[in-house]
């Protein structure tokens, strides 16, 4: 997994919206051993900004509402919000 920072905002959004079932099923935002999956975190963040990230990924944790798998799910989700 590649090392890279992130701020402390975006941490506890992610952190955040992995308190909704489906978001820590899917599996996206994690790792197996507990960690954020940073590779994905930074996909996302070649996407988005932070800021529209972060207020995305609060949209997201309370809107998200069935099973997914893949991270273009989450993607589509947010350019649609």
């Amino acid at each position: 997994m590649p090392q890279f920072e992130i701020s402390e905002e975006l941490r506890n959004a992610i952190l955040n919206a992995l308190e909704n079932k489906y978001i820590k099923a899917g599996r996206v935002f994690d790792t197996k051993d507990g960690g954020l999956n940073m590779l994905n975190i930074m996909i996302l963040l070649e996407n988005f900004n932070q800021e529209a990230l972060v207020k995305g990924l609060q949209l997201i944790s309370t809107q998200l509402d069935k099973e997914f798998y893949t991270l273009s799910y989450i993607i589509k989700f947010l350019q649609n919000i």
